[in-house]
């Protein structure tokens, strides 16, 4: 699975057969940045299991500015996701 400065892996399962993970991605550098845009703001993925292929797929594409951290919680029915972002990309192009 392609990052883009990767900080920290999540997974997480919903109900008994939905399985995916949370990538928290840092800071655009690398080969992906075709731009050459130095830039904390970037987008964090989340991939869900495809249980067909044995492979997990791209689910949700999030923006994020530097993230560092996700943490899952469930409290009764309700799912939640939260992700940590290192800066206020107030300079983000």
């Amino acid at each position: 699975m392609e990052t883009v400065g990767a900080t920290d892996w999540e997974y997480f399962r919903i109900g008994p057969e939905d399985h995916y993970l949370a990538v928290a991605n840092a800071f655009n550098f690398g080969s992906q940045n075709f731009k050459e845009i130095d830039s904390y703001q970037t987008n964090s993925t989340i991939y869900k299991l495809d249980r067909s292929k044995n492979v997990f797929t791209k689910y949700q594409s999030i923006s994020t500015n530097s993230a560092v951290d996700w943490e899952y919680l469930n409290m009764g029915t309700d799912f939640y996701l939260m992700v940590s972002n290192a800066q206020n990309c107030g300079t983000c192009e």
